[in-house]
């Protein structure tokens, strides 16, 4: 079985996962580690040289074969979710579970966690989206929250 715990940056997903696997006894591991060795760079690094598409094409690779393992508990990339082939590969897989936090404590767990604020991206020109500080961090969670609605109606769509 794979569990795979979604949420925006900052609610908690690593935490959640470490404490998690060690009551299930599982092994757990975080989507964003695994990207940013085998990439040998930093998510914000990635995103500021070859941009969003890049890094989601590098999250797709690694959300598969994480899911296709037989047991695991994953720490998924907040943006993970967004990519349709993710979600029917997390679906498939196992639980997921959507860890949730009020816009405002997100806020304040990524401005006081050095290790999440590492993995912001700077704007690029090849990146669709711009900064991701704090005001247009908030705006994104709200403007995807539908995505993670997908969690609650069942639907892998």
């Amino acid at each position: 079985m794979v569990i795979t715990l979604i949420g925006y940056r900052g609610s908690g997903k690593s935490s959640v996962a470490q404490r998690l696997a060690a009551a299930l006894q599982m092994p757990w591991i975080d989507s964003d580690d695994i990207i940013e060795e085998r990439a040998g760079r930093s998510i914000r690094e990635i995103f500021a040289e070859d941009g969003e598409d890049e890094f989601r094409r590098l999250e797709q690779t690694v959300v598969q074969e994480l899911t296709g393992r037989s047991s695991l508990v994953i720490a998924a990339g907040g943006g993970a979710i967004l990519a349709a082939d993710n979600r029917r590969c997390m679906k498939a897989a196992g639980p997921v579970v959507w860890l949730q936090a009020s816009i405002t404590h997100l806020a304040d767990r990524i401005r006081q966690d050095d290790t999440t604020g590492a993995h912001r991206f700077v704007r690029s020109r090849r990146s669709r989206r711009g900064t991701d500080g704090s005001t247009a961090s908030i705006q994104r969670c709200r403007d995807d929250h539908h995505q993670y609605r997908w969690i609650e109606s069942g639907s892998g769509r």
